[in-house]
This record gives C-alpha cells, structure tokens and sequence, in this order.
C-alpha cells in the first residue's frame, strides 16, 4: 500500500543519509548583504515565475554564528526584547541556531532557515522567539489553518497542535502569517532518494509543495496522463543505486495523472448509467479522484514488482519514486532518450545489416526485451495485489501480461558516457498490466480489451468471451520485431513502405485502411456465418521480400521464420498456439550466441523461393483459423 505522510524524524534521516552533492553557494561576495546573498541562492525552473525553491543545504551553508550574532546586535537598541540579551546570550542563541554539536548538548536543532525566513521577512532578530519556544527547522512546515472560511484568512499553527496559538508568533498580524507562509515552503522542497530499498518509495507531499525542478517541459500527453522532461536539482535526489540514472545529467520524466481527464472519464461513466443525478458534474468530481487513484495505485504496485535495488530488470522501466501533491499523482522515472516507436520512424541510418556489431546490437536488444517479458509473464512477486483476488490465500502460480506492447511503449536509453553505443531497450508503459492466478481465468468480451489496434492480436475482434493470457503479448512482440527487422534491413522509409502495405481494406473490421497484422474473412455459402482470421496476406508477402533483401543473413532468415511461425499465430480452440515466453527467450538466446561467437562469419544469404509457411500455411502464421461469430 502507499504510504502516508513522511514524520519530522522520516524526513530528517532521509536528509542525513543522502550524500549532498555540491551544496549550491551564493553568487555574491561575502562582503555583500546577507539578504542579497540569500537571495541568489532561490532557484526557478528556466522561463518560469514563483516562489522558486532553496536548494537542500544552501541555506544552511549560508547561515553562520556569526552572520546570526550581527543580526540580533544589529537590533538590540531598538527592540526592548533584544536589548536585555548580553553579548555572550547572544553568542548562545548563535550557537543554537546554528544547530552547532557542544559537549553537553548531545541533542542539537537546528534554526538556519526559520532564521532565512525571519530574514526575508526583515525580522530576523525575532528568532531568539522561535529558539525560546523551542520550535526548529524539524517544525517546519508549519500548518495554516483557516480562521475565516469566507474570506480564507488563516494563522499558522503546529502540525500536532493546530488549536493553539504559537508564542513565538504573538503580535503578528495575519499578513505576517501569509508571509512566513510563502517563505517557508522554498525552504522545504522535497528530495527524492531510493536509499536502496526493495520498493521505491512513495512521498505524499502538500499541495503548495514547491517541486525542485531546475527546467521543466512537458513532452508527451496522453489518455489520462502526462509525461513531462524535468530536471532535478542535484541536491534533492539520491538514485545512485539505479546505474541508469548515472549519466542523465539530472533530468527525469515525470508522468502525471491528470485529473481532468478522469473528470471526463466520471461524467462519461454517469451518463452511460440508467440514473439521474441532481448535479452529475459534482457525481464526476466525486468519482474522478478515486478512479484516478485506483488506476495510480495499481501501477505503482505493478511497477514496484521490477523496481528497488534487487528486482530491477534492464530492459524493464524502473520506478524511482512516487508522490501525490495535492490531488496529483506522479510517478519519477529515468529519462529515456527515445522510443522504438521514434526510432522507426527516424531518418537515422541503421548501419550496415552485414556489420556483426550492428547485428549483435540488434538480437541483443530483442533478447533483452524477450527476457524482460518474460519476467512479467512469471513475475512471482509476493505480497502484492492481484487481478481476480478475493482477499484469500491463494498459492497457485502467478503470470502477468503487459497489455500494450507496442514500439512507442519500448524506451531507448543513450549511454552519454559511451556516445558511440546505439543504446539500450526497455519495455515501459504499464497501466494495462495486470496479474492473475493461472488457475484464475479471467474471460473479456472483445470490446472491453484495451490495446493498441495496430499491434493487436486478432482474439481482440472475435464476438465470443475470451482468455487473454501471456500469448497476448506474444503476437504484440512479434509484430514490433518485425517492424524491428525491417528498420534493420532499411530503415524508416523501408518500415513506411510496410505499413502502407499492410494498409488493405478490411471491411469485417473497420471498413477502411488499418494498419494491424491480421485481417478477417467471412465463409461464403455458409448457413451460420462464420469469420476466419488470418495473418494478412500483405505481410506474408512483405516478409518474402525482407528474405530476398541483399543484406539478409542467415541469422536474420531464422528470426524472421521464428516470428511467423511461432508468434504470429491467430489461436481459436483446438489450433496451434503461440510461442511460451520461455521459447521466443530460448531461440533469441540461441541467436545471440551465434552471432558472438568469434568464429561467426556474416555474410548475405538470399532466400529466392518462398519459405515453407507460405507454401504450406499450416505451418505457420499464414494460417487460416475459425472464429466463430455470435448472431
């Protein structure tokens, strides 16, 4: 389950375990002002007005005994309640705001940024107020609870007390509690670290929480999300333990729920019911958060089973933290330079297919993914929640599948620090996972199964309950390979000319140009109509001539009959099925060794006749098979 909010001691021991890296320092001379010097050291996202943020452990390398001595004498002549301090109480109330470890005070808080708030606030003598009442940076922030609902006015109070007042702030008008109040969230930006847990961690943050991000811009929005390039102050993240993040230069996408578009999903769900409603847009607001947060909720369980130090998989997203702010939810992850999907479509040169780096890269990457699936499929997670569940033990075998794979749901990850490597694939994007028993079976009618239509199999248009299990993804996979394959041979315009082939008018289906592997035909002369599915006959053909491609080796022959044969199968009850995981995961194996092997020798070996599963299309994927409609 999610956790609830971090405690004072929480926060502190996260602060204390993470290494700061180059604590941020003020860009003006030390002869300068304190408060200029203060100043320079907020820190905005680029193009962007607020508050902004102090960076972890700037203000506290700005703030010394001395800097806290020449504030308060500065006001002893003028402030009665200073004025009686000694110089040697001063040099104390110094001593304790700087949280400085004595001998007799084993125990020590510190007050550096309540004293930079007091110090925006030109007030800064009156920390000998907040040391008095013992109320430190642990303290912080404190809670603005409302005093006049009407006009929203409130006073700032302590987090276990919010019915008392606070001394140290006796006399303030409520204009000085609004202002501590923009102050002090700058001081408190929140740090995201992994600390080398199993799970990542979860922070449930305040809404008016400042998020450390030095540039933010949003690059992908989608159905009920938005993906946003962030990059993180270096002094508010620790994901040292995740190798991947060591060379991203701070930046991170951050996925976000968006709120209103769960708004429209809620209204759409009130007006498809049989109910009326008093005011359904208040029912929409009602039930948009709790969809919002179920959907959140089993993502970030799903995510947490291929995250943290010992269940990470490298061609599986890894989740470095979660939060909710407010009522928005995010999930933090590694930046990724591109997708499968970006690569396909790219100008960018595959290289030479006769190049043994470049097809090692190419088998490798394929059996990396493979492997990647393959944990989803036989994830064996405990303790985590699954589909179908009623609450009760249940041991039997657990199996997961993706739901969507697809190229633009496979991330491409660059090592800046080896330019020169054409970087690693991992399987991202898992809000249509789910997990079940294999003893649980868990049917759908085929318009409630959500995938992307071009990677579909073909169960997804029978009009009969269904099984959707692992071989879902099966046929998914083998379309992005061969689409893979095909960039391989000739890159994105030769991965173009594919799908405009495969763009044949289907008219049991859609009734136009679709771009899915598969296509539907209906018996003639048939008292009980009756729909047969088949690999379409376009694709067969445009592998026939992926066969026949000058820089076709044998290697790339044996994948491409492995993906016709064994993955492109369209299954109905009593025809062959598709490949197990375990199998596409074996033949890529066996791949991968070949093409390492020292003595392997890559030359071009043209196929001039069809292979047999065009000959024979009982072999392979060119197969016709029933699929019975429902009048």
């Amino acid at each position: 389950m999610l956790s609830e909010h971090l405690t004072p001691a929480q926060s502190r021991a996260i602060s204390d375990g993470h290494q700061v890296p180059q604590v941020s320092k003020s860009l003006m001379p030390e002869t300068a002002p304190i408060l200029e010097r203060l100043l320079t050291l907020r820190c905005r996202p680029r193009g962007r007005r607020g508050p902004g943020f102090y960076p972890r452990g700037s203000v506290e390398a700005l703030i010394t005994e001395e800097v806290v001595v020449k504030q308060i004498t500065a006001q002893r002549a003028s402030d009665p309640e200073v004025s009686r301090l000694s110089q040697d109480q001063v040099q104390e109330y110094a001593v304790t705001v700087c949280g400085t470890r004595l001998p007799n005070k084993p125990e020590c808080f510190s007050y550096k940024k309540i004293f930079a708030i007091l110090l925006l606030m030109k007030r800064a003598w009156e920390i000998v107020r907040f040391v008095d009442g013992g109320l430190c940076d642990d303290d912080l922030p404190l809670v603005a609870v409302t005093t006049d609902p009407e006009t929203g006015l409130f006073r700032l109070r302590h987090r276990n007390d919010t019915l008392a007042d606070l001394e140290c702030l006796r006399g303030w008008d409520l204009m000085d509690h609004e202002t501590f109040d923009g102050h002090q969230w700058t001081m408190v930006a929140p740090s995201f670290a992994d600390e080398g847990h199993q799970h990542p961690r979860f922070y449930k943050l305040d809404e008016k929480a400042i998020m450390p991000w030095l540039s933010e811009a949003a690059i992908v929005q989608g159905g009920y999300g938005t993906v946003t390039r962030v990059q993180i102050h270096p002094c508010h993240y620790d994901f040292d333990t995740n190798p991947v993040c060591s060379s991203f230069g701070g930046y991170f996408a951050i996925k976000q729920f968006r709120t209103d578009k769960y708004l429209e999903r809620a209204g759409s769900r009130l007006q498809a019911g049989r109910h009326s409603f008093h005011d359904p847009d208040a029912c929409a607001r009602e039930l948009a958060p709790a969809t919002l947060k179920e959907d959140f909720q089993r993502e970030f369980e799903t995510l947490s089973r291929f995250s943290g130090k010992s269940k990470a998989h490298e061609h599986l997203i890894t989740l470095l933290a979660a939060y909710q702010r407010g009522d928005e939810c995010c999930f933090i992850f590694p930046w990724a330079h591109s997708d499968l999907g970006a690569l396909l479509r790219s100008c960018i040169e595959p290289g030479s297919a006769l190049q043994k780096l470049n097809l090692q890269w190419l088998i490798e990457q394929c059996k990396g993914v493979a492997d990647g699936l393959q944990r989803i499929h036989k994830d064996q997670a405990a303790g985590i929640r699954l589909q179908g569940d009623q609450g009760g033990a249940n041991s039997g075998q657990v199996y997961g599948r993706h739901g969507d794979i697809k190229p633009e749901n496979i991330l491409l990850f660059k090592d800046h620090q080896d330019p020169a490597h054409a970087g690693k694939l991992a399987i991202t994007d898992f809000g249509l996972a789910r997990f079940h028993h294999y003893d649980t079976k868990t049917y759908f009618q085929h318009d409630k199964i959500a995938a992307t239509p071009t990677y579909r199999p073909p169960e997804c248009d029978t009009d009969f309950p269904i099984i959707i299990s692992p071989s879902f993804d099966i046929w998914s996979l083998g379309c992005v390979f061969l689409e893979f394959i095909t960039w391989f041979l000739g890159g994105g315009p030769l991965v173009t000319s594919f799908r405009q082939q495969r763009k044949a008018p289907d008219a049991l289906t859609y009734g136009f140009n679709m771009e899915q592997f598969f296509e539907l035909m209906q018996e003639e002369g048939q008292e009980t109509p009756r729909v047969r599915a088949r690999v379409k006959v376009e694709v067969n053909e445009f592998v026939n001539d992926l066969h026949s491609h000058p820089e076709c080796s044998d290697t790339i022959h044996d994948f491409l009959d492995f993906v016709m044969n064994e993955m492109l199968i369209v299954e109905s009850q009593g025809s062959r099925k598709r490949a197990l995981g375990v199998q596409v995961l074996r033949e890529l194996e066996g791949l991968y060794q070949r093409v390492i092997d020292p003595t392997f020798q890559l030359i071009p070996n043209l196929r001039s006749s069809p292979p047999g599963w065009i000959d024979n299309p009982r072999g392979g994927g060119g197969e016709y098979l029933s699929v019975p409609t429902v009048n």
